[in-house]
Formats: C-alpha cells, sequence, structure tokens
C-alpha cells in the first residue's frame, strides 16, 4: 500500500471548523420557545440533540497523513490503521453518521426563473438577489419576523447553512434553498448528498507545501463522529459515548477540545483496534442508505468557493498540532498484533468504563429524546475470505512489512519537521 500524501508537509498543519457548534443557543434567542417547539418538529429537530459538538481538527491531520492509495478517491476516504487493516469512508457511512437523506436527484428540485421568493422579498430587498451566508445570519440573528412561519422557515435555512454546511460568509446561499424551504420540498432534498460531495471536494484540494490552515467545506464533523465511531474504545479525555441512537451524530459529546495529535495517533490508530462501521438492522430500516457509488450533486457548487484556503489573521479557531510525538509511539507502531491483520468487528454496544484502561462512558439514552432509539441487536458480517474470527492468525511477512512502512512514514513525518 503506498500512502496518497507524496510530500510530507514541511509546516504543521493546522485545521478550523466553519460550522456553527452553538446553532441550538442562537436558534433559541431567534425564534423564541414558540418556534423551537415548531423546529422540533421539522426534519432537522432531532439535530437538537446533538451534544457538545467541538470540531476536534487533529483528527483531519490524522486522517490526511494516513490515508492510503485507492481507486475510487472521489468518493471514499481510505486509512490504514497500525495495525494492518483499512477503514473506509463512504457516503454510505456518511449517511449512517448523519441521518443526512443521501439518495436523490437534485435536478427533480428545479424552479421557473421568473419565481419569486417571498422570504426573500420580506427579509432581504434589493433589485438583485444577492444572499450570502453572512447576510443570513446577521438578519436571522436580529430576529424580529412578521410570522411564526417566518421564523420556522429562516431556521431551517440557518440551520442548513451554519451547521449542515460547513462554508464562510461570503458563500452565496442559493435561491433554490428558499424556494424548498418555503413549499415544503425540502423535506425531500438530498442535503446528505451535497454535503457529502462538498466535503470530499475539499478533503481532496491539492495541498500545497508551504500552506499551513486548511477548512473542510461540507460537513466536517461526520469525519469525528465516524472515528470514534470506528474505534473500539475510546479515551474519556477525547470524547463520550451518550446515547446509542439514531442517527449517531446524536451520540457523541466532545470532551476536549483540542488533544494533541499523538494522542489520537497513539489512542485510535495505533494501540486499540479499529473496525469499519457497519450500520444495524434498524439503521437499514430508518435510513434510505445510498450504496457507494451515488451520483454527484449537479448543482453548482458556488458556495464553496475559495473557502479552504485562508489567511491565519482572517478568522479564528484553528489550533496548533506541532508537538513531536514521543519516541515510544514508533515502537508501538512496530508491535506484534494479537488480532491479526483484520479486527474482528464489534457491535454497536458501549465496553465497560475500567475495560483496557481506556474509559467509556455508558450509554445514557432518554426516554424522551427525540432521535430514534434501536433496539439492540447482534450485527452480522462476513468473514474476511480465509480468516475466522475465532481464530488468532500469526503475524506474515506481509504484516511485517505493513507495520514497517507505517514505520517509517511516521518517522520520515518527524524528521522533515
Amino acid at each position: 500500500m503506498k500512502y496518497v500524501i507524496k510530500h510530507i508537509p514541511k509546516q504543521p498543519l493546522k485545521f478550523g471548523p466553519t460550522y456553527n457548534s452553538n446553532f441550538k443557543e442562537n436558534l433559541e434567542l431567534s425564534i423564541k420557545d414558540e418556534g423551537m417547539n415548531m423546529f422540533k418538529d421539522t426534519i432537522f429537530g432531532q439535530y437538537l440533540n446533538i451534544p457538545k459538538c467541538h470540531y476536534q481538527g487533529q483528527i483531519t491531520k490524522c486522517l490526511y497523513l494516513l490515508e492510503v492509495e485507492h481507486d475510487n478517491l472521489d468518493k471514499e476516504i481510505h486509512i490504514r490503521h497500525a495495525k494492518g487493516n483499512v477503514l473506509q469512508f463512504s457516503i454510505r457511512e456518511f449517511a449512517i453518521i448523519t441521518g443526512l437523506k443521501c439518495t436523490g436527484n437534485v435536478k427533480d428540485f428545479t424552479y421557473p426563473i421568473s419565481k419569486i421568493s417571498r422570504l426573500v422579498q420580506r427579509y432581504f430587498p434589493g433589485p438583485n438577489y444577492n444572499v450570502t451566508k453572512g447576510r443570513l445570519v446577521d438578519r436571522f440573528e436580529l430576529g424580529i419576523w412578521d410570522n411564526s412561519d417566518d421564523a420556522l422557515q429562516m431556521a431551517i435555512l440557518y440551520f442548513i447553512h451554519t451547521f449542515v454546511f460547513s462554508q464562510l460568509g461570503d458563500a452565496p446561499i442559493s435561491i433554490e434553498d428558499f424556494f424548498m424551504v418555503e413549499d415544503g420540498s425540502y423535506k425531500q432534498f438530498p442535503w446528505g448528498q451535497l454535503a457529502f460531495t462538498r466535503l470530499m471536494k475539499s478533503f481532496r484540494k491539492e495541498y500545497k507545501p508551504d500552506k499551513q490552515m486548511y477548512r473542510l467545506n461540507g460537513f466536517p464533523y461526520a469525519l469525528n463522529i465516524w472515528v470514534y465511531e470506528c474505534a473500539s474504545a475510546m479515551h474519556n479525555e477525547i470524547a463520550v459515548r451518550e446515547g446509542n441512537g439514531i442517527p449517531r451524530v446524536c451520540n457523541w459529546k466532545v470532551v476536549g477540545a483540542r488533544p494533541k495529535y499523538e494522542m489520537f495517533i497513539e489512542n485510535i490508530f495505533t494501540e486499540n483496534d479499529c473496525s469499519n462501521v457497519q450500520p444495524t438492522q434498524e439503521e437499514l430500516e430508518s435510513l434510505d442508505l445510498p450504496n457507494n457509488s451515488h451520483v454527484p450533486p449537479n448543482r453548482p457548487a458556488t458556495s464553496v468557493v475559495n473557502q479552504e484556503e485562508v489567511q491565519p489573521n482572517d478568522v479564528s479557531g484553528f489550533e496548533e498540532f506541532s508537538s513531536k510525538p514521543p519516541e515510544q509511539l514508533l515502537r508501538r507502531c512496530t508491535r506484534v498484533s494479537t488480532t491479526g491483520s483484520t479486527p474482528p468487528p464489534k457491535r454497536r454496544k458501549v465496553a465497560h468504563p475500567t475495560k483496557n484502561n481506556v474509559p467509556k462512558t455508558t450509554p445514557n439514552v432518554q426516554n424522551n429524546q427525540p432521535f430514534k432509539t434501536p433496539i439492540s441487536q447482534p450485527l452480522k458480517f462476513d468473514n474476511v475470505s480465509g480468516v475466522h474470527l475465532n481464530t488468532v492468525p500469526r503475524r506474515t511477512s506481509s504484516d511485517n512489512a505493513r507495520l514497517e512502512d507505517l514505520e517509517g512514514h511516521i518517522k520520515s513525518y518527524l524528521l522533515r519537521r
């Protein structure tokens, strides 16, 4: 296997968020209790149950440095674990994590050029349509609505363009988004498909040797949750599981806003087993899951222009993740794996808090939570061809080569620092 990154960055990499992790508080201030009760009944109401969701940009740095080459770079991310297995992230995993609709065709949501938006006329007056994310945010936070329906519809647009779509303030908002919210067709629109495409497009943006700061578009928080779900155990200074419902993005609370890069490498990608995310039976029944070969949206990607390139003083939220990993980390990368090249798949059941000295919180699902809580069921997995899950295969020469390759990759990164 070869790594996607060919040139180790000369400068420490920094990643920062553009999604609004405080969207719930902002909604409450603008649309008040009546509006919040109405918002809870929309397709986005379940996301009010998301716990603290600060972006951990160090995870993106790990994914960037550990991704291996494959044949579907535009639609998937393949991450190599120190124990030899490969973790895969595609639109299917994105749908499982976010619960957003990822099937359908955006071409089905078109409107005549002559159509006029009532919301735009009322709250964004002007001779020409020119609504950006910044203008939407400013107007929404001002409040003062003609009626509760206007408040609700503006809240829906605000949530989509500040949380579902991670984008800067000058990103233009499509007029069709106003039309769909006004006529209710937004409920059928594949927002997840569009968010995933924007996420992958920004993740695939060419990284420049002299560039240090990056932002991901789309729904980058999904990558954090995906990594949590892949891990067999999670350090309680990174994140804790607070539920076991659908969608999975509502189950995790971020604890550490700025854990060090080596904590992720050591705890998640080296010491503990990781396995690919598999849907439960209830997720298969309740979510309209796509296959991995989805058709990219044809809507013009006007809202992601130049968002991945920013300057240090332009925005806040960037973090410095340049501390040197300890030497013991390199030694751990070459440890003999006792689980074989592919760790056994796990159920969506939280590990005991004291297991492996890496505490995880016990699921604490409240009965009054709007998002759906699945019935605990064992998952069905297919064994890797020729390998039985109840056996412990010996370490082979190919395993040694993979681990030595990973060690060399990390060493070369440190030497270039």
